[in-house]
């Protein structure tokens, strides 16, 4: 039986993209991955409307949520929703 897994990398202003841009380069295309970037004026609230529409857009098994740093927003934001 396959798993199927999902990864959602959250991080402050455009990391998240760029790593996954930069994943995308080296094993190609993938399908549940996405690079969530925050900017400034989100509220944990958006930041967390938005993880969920991103997860719940996925159709997997379990997945995993990758964060720049513990205790920012992007990291208290994915852990409100795990």
């Amino acid at each position: 039986m396959s798993v199927n897994y999902g990864i959602i990398v959250v991080a402050h202003s455009r990391l998240a993209e760029e790593l996954v841009h930069t994943a995308f380069a080296v094993l190609g295309e993938q399908p549940n991955v996405a690079g969530i970037a925050l900017t400034s004026e989100q509220n944990l609230e958006a930041v967390c409307a938005r993880i969920a529409a991103v997860r719940d857009a996925m159709q997997v098994d379990g997945y995993l949520v990758l964060t720049d740093m513990m205790g920012g927003t992007p990291c208290n934001a994915s852990m409100m929703l795990c």
